[in-house]
């Protein structure tokens, strides 16, 4: 479920106690569908409990002096906090199998990620006309560039990293969620195999009950 922080909690924060859902995890992050999506659609296909905790703009300037960088999210397992969303993605993504099976394969689906993740901190960051209305732009090149990888990847399901679905599909999907928010066009003469990656994606069974599920947010 998620939670939005009263002052009370953020002034405990990091010593948050466990609410009682016996969550392994608690994430932290920016309220609405940005980046950290990718983690928590890591914990909906791993079928993993975890706290999410959402934190309004309003709430920031108080919480940020207790967090490891003084940014979001952050994912705290009682024992350690993690910060960003690609160590967190990544720690996640081997645990619950996710991630590829050797150190190179693991590295090179990061990189997908990450790519994705730079289109994410450019919609942050993008604080301009000018700037905004280059984002549209941006999305498409990327999304070019995932097409291009995934189609030379060929698999049936479309996934863009080896044979089986593994978090970089999850990180492409969310992409592709925000661009279809935005009105990017996705048409599939652009992007046919990427298509076939977001219907795969929103076909797996726990990903589908998550989607039907997650609270409405602001993309």
């Amino acid at each position: 479920a998620l939670i939005t922080m009263d002052r009370p909690a953020l002034a405990r924060y990091p010593h948050l106690e466990r609410r009682l859902t016996m969550a392994s995890y608690t994430l932290t992050r920016f309220t609405g569908l940005g980046e950290a999506e990718l983690v928590r659609l890591i914990f909906a296909q791993a079928g993993a409990k975890y706290e999410d905790i959402g934190i309004t703009p309003e709430q920031w300037p108080e919480l940020k002096p207790s967090t490891p960088f003084g940014s979001l999210p952050i994912l705290d397992d009682d024992v350690t906090v993690l910060s960003g969303s690609t160590a967190i993605a990544r720690y996640l993504a081997e645990k619950y199998r996710l991630a590829g099976a050797t150190c190179l394969q693991n590295a090179e689906i990061c990189s997908i990620v990450d790519a994705t993740l730079d289109v994410w901190r450019c919609i942050s960051s993008a604080d301009t006309d000018e700037a905004k209305d280059n984002i549209d732009k941006q999305i498409s090149d990327a999304l070019g560039n995932f097409e291009r990888i995934a189609a030379a990847n060929g698999h049936a399901e479309g996934w863009i990293y080896g044979e089986k679905v593994t978090y970089a599909d999850f990180a492409v999907y969310n992409l592709m969620d925000h661009a279809a928010g935005r009105g990017v066009d996705l048409s599939g003469d652009r992007y046919p195999t990427l298509l076939r990656l977001r219907a795969s994606v929103a076909a797996l069974p726990n990903i589908a009950k998550w989607l039907s599920t997650r609270p409405e947010s602001a993309l």
